[in-house]
């Protein structure tokens, strides 16, 4: 489990130094330390700590709660105030920065550590709250469009089934090619029936399914061009690892995710995807608010592009394209399909990026006992 990653701005040096001791000693990973409002803005940016630790009174003339401001504005940080400064003034200048926490000088261990706990979490379920609402919008508008789009197929199927008792004349050239819109019509129904099973949280046809057996299916639905590879290595351990889950739905969310990184390595000569799986334990305490006990972790990491640092947030969002070609540019759902499977299923995901470089997909899914 990764440490979460801290930020401290403090100008006294003594004091930075005691806070970044007593984090290390409390698990967490400090990332910096800013004496400055500016440095603290250029450090949150560069280095995009989990939690800022905030002093108010600061060196030069702009103080630590315009740049917390700066901060949740820019890039979604949270911050927690650490300062000496109680009066009723300071306290309600800061509250207009919605910040997480709010100690008074001096820190004591115990308070320091139970405030970061719970700004992490607080900020973690916050933005669960926000995909799930996007993603419920979403569905809203999705079954009104998809109802729409099957009335229309229903019309469309009815002039074809008219043409085709018309042309009996001229069977060998007609028929052959109403049949085949005819099926081209089919395949969007079931699309369409597919699409909306997903995002109104239909029921999963759920069975115990062999998971390196699944993404193998997953990796034999994506094209794959000769200039690429995909590496993975399922050791004996991981052969034996069963999910209890939609196993269509799980082989479409690889092949999704598979997809997208052979398109973001298009431009390249030569590359590798490599899949990496392992079985974990989380426990009560995990960064993810998932249920304790055995998870199957799957990481999916390309070497195309990357995704751009203020894009990260967004790339679950219906109908989002990060695609610069707009020849290419799909529908924006691939992403937000996986999202909701892998939610369907009581797991979670995530994306980490850097941008040239590359992208790692990383899912989390209950295993079966």
């Amino acid at each position: 489990m990764e440490k979460a990653s801290i930020l401290i701005v403090e100008d006294e040096a003594i004091l930075a130094d005691g806070m970044k001791k007593t984090l290390k000693k409390l698990g967490y990973a400090v990332v910096g330390i800013a004496s400055t409002a500016d440095g603290a803005i250029r450090q949150a940016g560069d280095r995009k700590p989990d939690l800022v630790l905030m002093d108010i009174e600061l060196r030069g003339k702009v103080d630590g709660i315009k740049a917390a401001q700066e901060i949740r504005r820019q890039f979604d940080i949270p911050v927690v105030f650490t300062t000496a400064h109680g009066d009723k003034q300071t306290l309600q200048r800061a509250k207009v920065t919605e910040p997480y926490g709010y100690i008074i000088k001096p820190v004591e261990e115990r308070e320091l550590h139970c405030n970061i706990e719970i700004a992490l979490f607080r900020h973690k379920t916050e933005a669960e709250i926000l995909k799930k609402k996007k993603l419920e919008a979403f569905s809203t508008f999705a079954e009104g469009i998809a109802h729409d789009f099957n009335n229309l197929l229903n019309i469309v199927n009815g002039y074809i089934e008219v043409a085709m008792k018309r042309c009996e004349i001229d069977e060998k050239i007609c028929a052959p090619l109403l049949k085949k819109a005819r099926e081209n019509l089919f395949t969007a129904g079931d699309l369409s029936k597919k699409f909306l099973n997903i995002f109104k949280g239909n029921p999963l046809i759920r069975k115990n399914i062999k998971f390196s057996t699944t993404i193998k299916k997953g990796i034999n639905k994506v094209s794959v061009p000769e200039n690429l590879d995909i590496s993975y290595d399922l050791d004996h351990s991981i052969k034996r690892i069963s999910i209890n889950g939609d196993e269509d739905l799980l082989e479409e969310m690889f092949s999704n995710i598979l997809l997208n990184g052979v398109e973001a390595m298009t431009e390249k000569k030569k590359g590798t995807i490599k899949i990496t799986v392992e079985d974990i334990t989380l426990g009560s305490d995990n960064n993810f608010h998932m249920q304790k006990g055995k998870y199957v972790k799957v990481s999916i990491r390309d070497e195309g592009k990357g995704i751009p640092e203020n894009n990260l947030g967004r790339v679950f969002d219906p109908y989002f394209s990060t695609k610069d070609n707009p020849t290419k540019k799909g529908l924006g759902l691939g992403l937000t399909t996986c999202y909701s499977i892998v939610k369907n299923h009581s797991g979670h995901i995530e994306i980490k990026s850097e941008e040239g470089k590359e992208t790692t997909v990383d899912i989390y899914l209950p295993a079966s006992p």
